[in-house]
């Protein structure tokens, strides 16, 4: 189990993820990799991989092709997720945007992030599947949560993004599957109302993973 905890700055660039692991992660490799999902590519190309899958198979090397093909599909797997963490901007709405913390396990990626303005605040919480392929734990929630969503309360469409409001006696939740279909993104809060949580999240699925 790793847990990362960084300070980012998100700037407009969909690989400019710019995080510093604090002093217990600086040595953990994993963490790095997880804070800095651009600069992980930095080190190779996935379309080296992707080329040189069809050069090995066209070679005879059916094993080589493998490989290369498995880095083909980490390196943009990698690009992938790191698009989708600068969906976590500095501020929305007012709210700025606290401490962000990454949390990998068994082939997860939860990523949190506290938005605060005055006196009340917005926690966002994105769970995703780490690899690529049906195999995955997660490749099949956003379908789990889409046949789930539609009997649990009222639905609601953010920019070709679907969620469910669901509302207790303490707090407001807004639960929203990607339009990719993998994961969820869930925004909650004990200090909104449903309205407030639904326009913050809006705006802040209104570039996600772009």
């Amino acid at each position: 189990f790793t847990r990362c905890t960084i300070d980012a700055t998100i700037s407009s660039s969909p690989y400019a993820l710019e995080a510093r692991a604090n002093e217990s992660n600086q040595n953990d490799m994993s963490c790095l990799v997880l804070g800095y999902g651009g600069l992980a590519l930095a080190q190779g190309n996935p379309t080296e991989g992707c080329a040189n899958a069809i050069d090995a198979y066209k070679d005879g090397d059916v094993e080589l092709a493998l490989e290369e093909v498995r880095w083909c599909l980490e390196g943009l797997e990698q690009i992938k997720q790191s698009s989708i963490a600068t969906s976590f901007k500095d501020s929305f709405l007012g709210y700025t945007g606290g401490k962000m913390e990454n949390n990998r396990n068994m082939g997860m990626v939860i990523i949190n992030r506290s938005y605060s303005k005055d006196e009340t605040s917005i926690k966002v919480t994105l769970t995703q599947s780490s690899g690529v392929g049906a195999t995955n734990p997660l490749s099949a929630l956003g379908a789990i949560t889409k046949i789930g969503m539609f009997g649990s309360g009222p639905t609601v469409r953010l920019h070709g993004h679907t969620g469910v409001q669901v509302s207790t006696g303490r707090s407001a939740s807004l639960m929203v599957t990607p339009r990719g279909g993998e994961g969820m993104v869930n925004f909650e809060s004990r200090d909104v109302d449903m309205d407030e949580v639904t326009a913050f999240a809006k705006a802040f699925m209104k570039d996600f993973g772009r």
